[in-house]
């Protein structure tokens, strides 16, 4: 099986430089290592934060029209003892 990779050139700010220079200095590890690590577990937990994001905004909406149900049947039954 071969393995397929892909370069890319990420710019970033002199103290995000440094800091992967620390931790690559700090743990003996490569700037390309560091870079590595964080980009997979960062997508690790982009993706889990996405899917929560996306639960509570189904969870949201289906509680906003449970609510606006009870509002519509407490209007009727007001309604209906006038």
């Amino acid at each position: 099986m071969s393995r397929e990779y892909h370069l890319f050139q990420i710019k970033m700010n002199s103290k995000l430089s440094c800091r992967v220079d620390d931790l690559a200095e700090q743990h003996g590890m490569s700037k390309t290592d560091v870079v590595r690590t964080s980009l997979n577990l960062g997508i690790k937990i982009l993706e889990k934060l996405l899917e929560a994001r996306e639960q509570f905004a189904m969870e949201y909406a289906r509680l906003l029209k449970k609510n606006s149900r009870k509002s519509g049947n407490e209007k009727t039954e007001t309604e209906k003892s006038d």
